[in-house]
């Protein structure tokens, strides 16, 4: 589904606010921010989404394996 589309049924169902963020580690952080000191976050995705997040910064994502 696309981010926009996602984003419009949070709202349709009045779910808590909602923002797209492409790039994925940053997405991650803008989450924690969102959550603050005490919030949680949870990544859901592909395989290859959590993989990505996992690896060191710089090295070969794992999508381009």
């Amino acid at each position: 589904m696309p981010p926009a589309e996602l984003i419009a049924k949070c709202e349709e169902i009045g779910g808590p606010p909602a923002e797209g963020v492409a790039e994925p580690r940053a997405a991650v952080a803008r989450a924690r921010e969102l959550a603050g000191r005490d919030g949680a976050v949870v990544v859901a995705g592909s395989i290859y989404l959590v993989a990505d997040l996992v690896r060191e910064e710089g090295a070969v994502r794992a999508s381009a394996l």
